[in-house]
């Protein structure tokens, strides 16, 4: 057998093609893992937008490589989910962001104000159950406003009460 000239240019050639090809074939799975590292990092950017606070860590984790890190900031989400003060604390403050967001822009609120709307003539036509025959009916409470005159000298003093910007 003939041993490989290897100062053949047709031989470096195509020992220089089998390489190159090789080197696509190898590295081609690395650029689907790194583009979808790349948008967990895009979507954890997001979520830190909209005011999710423990989802975002958990992303930039993958995206780095860091499973070990990942795991444990699950179970941190978990044992979250699990406790209703925290699981309230950590929607509401995202619940608190999108409003906010909704309510700068006019059609969005105008949008948010019809749905509030509804929302009250909706829970205004739900009425009580009717009281068992049988037991007694409970006592009317009439509560009247009482109104106290408040000398000239004490009513400079104190700033009026700012409007409750409640729903009702």
């Amino acid at each position: 057998m003939d041993q490989l000239d290897l100062s053949n240019p047709i031989v470096l050639a195509a020992i220089a093609a089998v390489m190159f090809f090789g080197g696509q074939l190898l590295f081609k799975g690395d650029t689907a893992v790194e583009n979808r590292r790349r948008g967990a990092t895009r979507l954890a950017g997001r979520l830190r937008e909209l005011g999710f606070t423990r989802l975002p860590p958990i992303l930039e984790d993958y995206s780095v490589g860091d499973y070990s890190g990942m795991i444990s900031k699950i179970r941190d989400v978990a044992e979250m989910l699990g406790d209703d003060k925290e699981r309230h604390a950590e929607f509401e403050k995202v619940f608190q962001l999108i409003l906010e967001a909704k309510m700068k822009d006019p059609e969005k609120r105008d949008g948010l104000i019809k749905a509030f709307d509804k929302l009250r003539v909706l829970y205004s036509q739900i009425v009580a159950p009717q009281p068992d025959a049988a037991a007694p009916a409970p006592p009317t409470v009439i509560v009247q406003p009482i109104h106290v005159p408040v000398p000239a000298a004490a009513a400079g003093n104190s700033a009026p009460a700012a409007p409750n910007p409640g729903l009702s």
